[in-house]
């Protein structure tokens, strides 16, 4: 390894040692090994190979289907004209979890009052450029052609209010909703968690963390209500790894490495939980198969620890001894 032989602070020669080279005035140090890569042992070994074997023949039987969303993506709309939100908006809105929004003139012609302390969204409007009658009237065609290409769309702001945070405000439907039914089973389990806040609404499943909120799309949106419960069960396994819970070390998460065995868990806690409240798992996409055996070869020991700390989500929430 060809290492530089001098403190790069000015202090002289760094102090070799079998691991590491260190300046012994201002502590400089790096590692002179090379990162080794984890390994497994036999039984851990054994285990991989079964589900390696697994999973490939599940590659050789399954359909080689493209992975998709399992729910439909609506995009945000207002709500009585039913125009979408675009440009800028999209952003604006994109981590909102509902779909309509109103401005608080059409709530109060709907009958409605906005309580108070429910938070208001920015949204912005292009005005497109017009001639007045009086400068149409005064100008020949081409004059106005001119005229208005030296005009310019101007930006307005507005604000919008979920429509699901104003009471009595109608629900909307969509032609693509599905007619899916909520599990009184899961329902009831859901009811019993101490602490869980869910929202309902927008079009991706997330656990905002900071909030300590689930946030997954309307169950209608769903291609069936097991797609609905298998992605908030995944979310759910998020949740758990809050440092009140079962703490997870969320700093770890910030690595693609450890983020990617967090997924990796709440896949497994999902699958557990699915399993649990008999839910079929069905996942036969190439790509996902592939991607646990890479999973696999980077990390012997990932799915054995992944399934332990699913396991413990099981646990907590009591449906495990």
């Amino acid at each position: 390894m060809n290492a530089p032989k001098v403190c790069p602070n000015g202090h002289g020669k760094l102090l070799i040692f079998d691991s590491k080279a260190e300046c012994p005035t201002c502590g400089y140090s790096f590692s002179l090994s090379k990162p080794k890569k984890p390994t497994a042992s036999k039984y851990t070994a054994e285990v991989n190979q079964q589900i390696k074997e697994l999973l490939v023949e599940a590659r050789l039987t399954g359909e080689a289907v493209p992975w998709k969303r399992e729910w439909i993506v609506i995009p945000k709309r207002n709500y009585d004209s039913n125009r979408q939100y675009t440009g800028i908006n999209r952003w604006l809105l994109s981590f909102d979890s509902d779909i309509c929004y109103v401005t608080k003139d059409s709530a109060e012609k709907h009958g409605c009052v906005i309580p108070e302390g429910v938070k208001s969204r920015l949204v912005v409007a292009w005005i497109p450029p017009r001639l007045s009658k009086e400068e149409k009237s005064k100008m020949t065609e081409a004059e106005q052609k001119t005229a208005m290409a030296k005009k310019h769309a101007f930006m307005v702001t507005n604000f919008v209010y979920r429509s699901k945070d104003i009471p009595g405000l109608k629900p909307k439907k969509f032609e693509t909703d599905k007619d899916n039914k909520r599990f009184d089973s899961i329902e009831s389990f859901l009811k019993s968690v101490k602490g869980l806040t869910l929202e309902e609404g927008g079009n991706q499943p997330h656990y905002k963390s900071l909030s300590d909120v689930i946030v997954v799309p309307r169950i209608e949106q769903f291609e069936s209500s097991e797609d609905y419960y298998l992605n908030l069960f995944h979310e759910l396994v998020h949740w758990t790894g809050h440092k009140n819970r079962l703490n997870r070390d969320e700093k770890k998460f910030q690595s693609g490495e450890t983020y990617g065995r967090e997924e990796l868990i709440a896949e497994m806690g999902a699958a557990y939980l699915c399993h649990y409240f008999r839910i079929p798992v069905k996942e036969n996409s190439v790509s996902y198969i592939d991607s646990w055996l890479t999973k696999i070869e980077d990390d012997p020991n990932c799915l054995v620890s992944a399934g332990q700390q699913a396991e413990k989500v099981l646990k907590y929430f009591g449906l495990a001894e």
